[in-house]
Protein backbone atom coordinates (compact mmCIF):
# COMPACT_ATOMS: atom_id res chain seq x y z
CA UNK A 1 0.00 0.00 0.00
CA UNK A 2 1.52 3.71 -0.82
CA UNK A 3 2.64 6.02 1.88
CA UNK A 4 1.46 9.40 2.23
CA UNK A 5 4.78 10.91 0.87
CA UNK A 6 4.97 14.44 3.03
CA UNK A 7 3.98 15.37 6.58
CA UNK A 8 1.44 18.49 6.54
CA UNK A 9 2.68 21.37 8.35
CA UNK A 10 0.54 21.74 11.50
CA UNK A 11 -2.24 22.83 13.13
CA UNK A 12 -3.86 19.47 11.55
CA UNK A 13 -7.83 19.87 11.87
CA UNK A 14 -9.23 16.51 12.54
CA UNK A 15 -12.95 15.31 12.90
CA UNK A 16 -14.11 11.86 14.54
CA UNK A 17 -17.12 10.36 12.50
CA UNK A 18 -19.40 7.49 13.22
CA UNK A 19 -22.99 6.98 11.17
CA UNK A 20 -25.95 6.64 13.62
CA UNK A 21 -29.57 6.16 13.36
CA UNK A 22 -31.15 8.51 15.85
CA UNK A 23 -35.29 8.54 16.42
CA UNK A 24 -38.13 9.68 19.12
CA UNK A 25 -41.21 8.17 20.15
CA UNK A 26 -44.23 10.23 21.07
CA UNK A 27 -42.85 11.49 24.42
CA UNK A 28 -39.38 12.76 22.57
CA UNK A 29 -38.18 10.29 24.45
CA UNK A 30 -34.54 9.38 22.35
CA UNK A 31 -33.60 6.19 20.84
CA UNK A 32 -30.36 5.48 18.77
CA UNK A 33 -27.92 3.12 17.89
CA UNK A 34 -24.60 3.48 15.65
CA UNK A 35 -23.88 1.52 12.72
CA UNK A 36 -20.42 0.50 11.51
CA UNK A 37 -17.08 1.39 12.93
CA UNK A 38 -16.06 4.91 13.79
CA UNK A 39 -13.78 6.91 11.16
CA UNK A 40 -11.86 10.32 11.21
CA UNK A 41 -11.40 12.86 8.33
CA UNK A 42 -8.23 15.37 8.50
CA UNK A 43 -7.57 18.54 7.25
CA UNK A 44 -4.01 18.43 5.53
CA UNK A 45 -2.13 21.73 5.13
CA UNK A 46 1.11 21.97 3.47
CA UNK A 47 2.47 25.67 3.98
CA UNK A 48 5.33 26.74 2.23
CA UNK A 49 6.48 23.95 -0.07
CA UNK A 50 8.92 23.91 -2.91
CA UNK A 51 7.19 23.06 -6.48
CA UNK A 52 9.09 19.94 -6.41
CA UNK A 53 7.24 18.59 -3.46
CA UNK A 54 3.92 20.06 -4.15
CA UNK A 55 4.63 18.36 -8.30
CA UNK A 56 5.31 14.94 -6.35
CA UNK A 57 2.35 15.32 -4.48
CA UNK A 58 0.14 16.07 -6.98
CA UNK A 59 1.29 12.77 -8.99
CA UNK A 60 0.66 10.95 -5.66
CA UNK A 61 -2.95 12.80 -5.54
CA UNK A 62 -3.69 11.76 -9.02
CA UNK A 63 -2.55 8.22 -9.19
CA UNK A 64 -4.85 7.41 -5.63
CA UNK A 65 -7.78 9.35 -6.28
CA UNK A 66 -10.52 9.00 -4.97
CA UNK A 67 -10.51 4.86 -4.78
CA UNK A 68 -6.80 3.85 -4.06
CA UNK A 69 -6.12 3.56 -0.27
CA UNK A 70 -2.89 4.72 1.20
CA UNK A 71 -1.50 5.29 4.36
CA UNK A 72 -0.05 8.34 6.82
CA UNK A 73 1.66 8.28 9.80
CA UNK A 74 0.32 10.46 11.99
CA UNK A 75 3.51 11.67 14.38
CA UNK A 76 1.79 13.85 17.34
CA UNK A 77 -0.11 10.56 17.83
CA UNK A 78 2.01 8.08 16.89
CA UNK A 79 -0.75 6.35 14.93
CA UNK A 80 -1.14 5.05 11.60
CA UNK A 81 -4.18 5.91 9.48
CA UNK A 82 -5.38 3.89 6.28
CA UNK A 83 -7.58 6.10 4.14
CA UNK A 84 -9.00 7.88 1.12
CA UNK A 85 -8.67 11.34 -0.91
CA UNK A 86 -12.26 12.64 -0.67
CA UNK A 87 -11.90 16.67 -1.46
CA UNK A 88 -9.61 18.30 -4.58
CA UNK A 89 -6.77 19.23 -4.70
CA UNK A 90 -6.29 23.15 -3.29
CA UNK A 91 -3.01 25.11 -3.62
CA UNK A 92 -2.07 28.42 -3.67
CA UNK A 93 0.90 30.03 -5.52
CA UNK A 94 2.45 32.87 -2.93
CA UNK A 95 4.69 36.05 -3.75
CA UNK A 96 7.86 33.80 -2.75
CA UNK A 97 7.43 31.34 -5.34
CA UNK A 98 6.70 29.36 -2.37
CA UNK A 99 3.02 26.92 -2.55
CA UNK A 100 0.37 26.36 0.33
CA UNK A 101 -2.00 23.28 -0.88
CA UNK A 102 -4.48 21.38 0.75
CA UNK A 103 -6.48 18.17 1.13
CA UNK A 104 -8.62 16.43 2.93
CA UNK A 105 -8.59 12.71 3.92
CA UNK A 106 -11.41 10.04 5.82
CA UNK A 107 -9.42 7.39 7.40
CA UNK A 108 -9.75 4.89 9.86
CA UNK A 109 -7.11 3.79 12.53
CA UNK A 110 -4.66 1.24 11.85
Amino acid sequence: MPTLPYQPSYVISGRQLQNAVVDYSDDRTRFGRTKAGRYFEYDLEFKNRQLDEFQAFQTFYNQNFPATAFDWFEPYQNVTHTGYFISALEYQINFDNSIDYKVRIQTTTT
